[in-house]
Protein backbone atom coordinates (compact mmCIF):
# COMPACT_ATOMS: atom_id res chain seq x y z
CA UNK A 1 0.00 0.00 0.00
CA UNK A 2 1.64 3.23 -1.09
CA UNK A 3 0.86 6.78 -0.18
CA UNK A 4 -1.39 8.77 -2.42
CA UNK A 5 -1.13 12.42 -3.38
CA UNK A 6 0.99 14.58 -1.08
CA UNK A 7 1.65 11.67 1.29
CA UNK A 8 -2.04 11.14 2.13
CA UNK A 9 -3.13 7.67 3.16
CA UNK A 10 -5.24 5.80 0.59
CA UNK A 11 -8.98 5.45 1.20
CA UNK A 12 -10.12 2.42 3.22
CA UNK A 13 -11.31 0.68 0.03
CA UNK A 14 -7.65 0.32 -1.01
CA UNK A 15 -6.40 -1.26 2.21
CA UNK A 16 -4.88 -4.68 1.68
CA UNK A 17 -5.62 -6.10 5.15
CA UNK A 18 -8.44 -5.80 7.62
CA UNK A 19 -6.03 -5.56 10.57
CA UNK A 20 -5.32 -1.88 9.89
CA UNK A 21 -9.05 -1.28 9.69
CA UNK A 22 -9.48 -2.68 13.23
CA UNK A 23 -6.36 -0.96 14.59
CA UNK A 24 -6.73 1.50 17.45
CA UNK A 25 -4.73 4.03 15.42
CA UNK A 26 -6.85 3.82 12.27
CA UNK A 27 -7.04 7.45 11.04
CA UNK A 28 -10.50 6.98 9.49
CA UNK A 29 -12.15 5.63 12.61
CA UNK A 30 -13.37 7.89 15.35
CA UNK A 31 -11.86 7.26 18.79
CA UNK A 32 -15.29 6.27 20.14
CA UNK A 33 -15.30 3.16 17.94
CA UNK A 34 -13.72 0.42 20.11
CA UNK A 35 -10.83 2.50 21.54
CA UNK A 36 -11.02 5.68 23.50
CA UNK A 37 -8.87 8.71 22.83
CA UNK A 38 -6.68 7.98 25.86
CA UNK A 39 -5.64 4.57 24.45
CA UNK A 40 -4.76 6.07 21.08
CA UNK A 41 -2.72 8.86 22.67
CA UNK A 42 -0.88 6.31 24.83
CA UNK A 43 0.00 4.26 21.74
CA UNK A 44 1.20 7.33 19.86
CA UNK A 45 3.33 8.44 22.83
CA UNK A 46 4.82 4.95 23.19
CA UNK A 47 5.67 4.81 19.48
CA UNK A 48 7.22 8.27 19.60
CA UNK A 49 9.33 7.35 22.64
CA UNK A 50 10.52 4.15 21.02
CA UNK A 51 11.45 5.91 17.78
CA UNK A 52 13.24 8.72 19.63
CA UNK A 53 15.29 6.19 21.59
CA UNK A 54 16.13 4.31 18.41
CA UNK A 55 17.14 7.53 16.64
CA UNK A 56 19.38 8.54 19.55
CA UNK A 57 21.14 5.16 19.36
CA UNK A 58 21.64 5.61 15.60
CA UNK A 59 23.13 9.08 16.13
CA UNK A 60 25.43 7.74 18.84
CA UNK A 61 26.63 4.93 16.59
CA UNK A 62 27.20 7.35 13.74
CA UNK A 63 29.23 9.69 15.94
CA UNK A 64 31.34 6.86 17.34
CA UNK A 65 31.94 5.15 13.99
CA UNK A 66 32.03 7.98 11.46
CA UNK A 67 32.73 11.29 13.22
CA UNK A 68 35.57 9.87 15.26
CA UNK A 69 38.19 8.16 13.12
CA UNK A 70 37.77 4.47 13.91
CA UNK A 71 41.28 3.74 12.56
CA UNK A 72 42.91 6.11 15.06
CA UNK A 73 42.69 6.52 18.77
CA UNK A 74 40.84 9.81 19.34
CA UNK A 75 42.58 12.63 21.17
CA UNK A 76 41.13 13.36 24.61
CA UNK A 77 39.61 16.61 23.30
CA UNK A 78 37.90 14.77 20.41
CA UNK A 79 36.61 12.02 22.67
CA UNK A 80 35.25 14.57 25.16
CA UNK A 81 33.53 16.53 22.36
CA UNK A 82 31.98 13.33 20.96
CA UNK A 83 30.71 12.30 24.41
CA UNK A 84 29.22 15.77 24.95
CA UNK A 85 27.48 15.59 21.58
CA UNK A 86 26.13 12.12 22.37
CA UNK A 87 24.80 13.38 25.72
CA UNK A 88 23.11 16.30 23.96
CA UNK A 89 21.49 13.97 21.41
CA UNK A 90 20.21 11.67 24.15
CA UNK A 91 18.85 14.66 26.14
CA UNK A 92 17.14 16.11 23.09
CA UNK A 93 15.58 12.80 22.06
CA UNK A 94 13.94 12.15 25.47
Amino acid sequence: MGLGKAGALPPPSEWKTASFERSAINPWRSPSEEADCHEVLQQVAACRGALNGFMAELFEGHIRCHVLDENERPKPRQKRAAEELIDIVHSYMK
